[in-house]
């Protein structure tokens, strides 16, 4: 027949501090400011631009466009440049390639 004496109770451990709660904190991050650029580029100007590849080509700025849609597919000359936004698209041949078409450099 087992031993029927009660094992004895453990005491539950010691109840530590509770730790110190996180606190939410606003990160520092520095505000963008303007520059000004260098000079305006005008519509007919010729400039010296540096394609992603590496290679440089005279561009010459023919005008601003609202969207990529509305690049020109034929009468383009090498070189050829239209704004559209923020971007700067250029009508060459890329390394490789059979014949010229809109990069963005």
């Amino acid at each position: 027949m087992p031993d029927a004496t009660p094992l004895p109770l453990r005491r539950p451990p010691e109840r530590q501090q509770d730790a110190p709660r996180a606190t939410l904190v606003a990160p520092r991050v520095p505000r963008a400011t303007l520059v000004r650029l260098p000079d305006q580029w005008m519509v007919g100007q010729r400039r010296l631009v540096e394609m992603p590849y590496g290679l440089e080509a005279i561009a010459t700025l023919k005008g601003a466009l609202s969207n990529t849609g509305q690049l020109p597919a034929s009468g383009n000359q090498l070189g050829d440049t239209y704004r559209v936004g923020d971007h700067f698209w250029v009508w060459l041949t890329a390394p490789g390639a059979a014949r010229p078409s809109w990069i963005d450099p």
